[in-house]
């Protein structure tokens, strides 16, 4: 499983190659996308292995990662018009990888109700497991 997201890691996350150097803020802002991109990758790690039983669970689970991915690079896109080219500048990267790591941090916040599970037998559940 683990192979699996280190696979679409690679494709998913190495959106941005910049033939530029990075500023100092630039650089700060992608090392704290990327720390909290492995706290996401480490999440959905822990799903797949909770989850691991369940066929129809993890065929939906890969199915929205690949979609939210997708979102998430949507808007970056919608916000900073040439963020998938080269042409961008440094104020530009940092702000994109500033977006990305709010993103990614609502995006761990929804998946850690899966991870952690819910307390209670809620009516809306869902897939989420019920700690007993």
């Amino acid at each position: 499983m683990k192979s699996v997201f280190l696979l679409t890691g690679f494709l998913l996350f190495g959106s941005f190659s910049f033939s530029q150097k990075l500023s100092t803020a630039a650089q700060l802002a992608n090392a704290a996308y990327w720390e909290e991109q492995k706290k996401l990758d480490s999440v959905c790690n822990q799903i797949l292995e909770e989850y691991k039983s369940d066929n129809q669970f993890i065929e939906n689970f890969k199915k929205a990662e690949k979609y939210w991915v997708k979102f998430r690079d949507a808007q970056v896109a919608m916000k900073f018009l040439n963020a998938n080219t080269k042409d961008i500048n440094n104020a530009q990267s940092e702000c994109i990888y500033r977006d990305k790591l709010e993103l990614t941090k609502d995006r761990i916040k929804e998946l850690q109700l899966w991870a952690d599970g819910i307390k209670e037998n809620e009516k809306c559940s869902g897939s989420i497991k019920v700690n007993q």
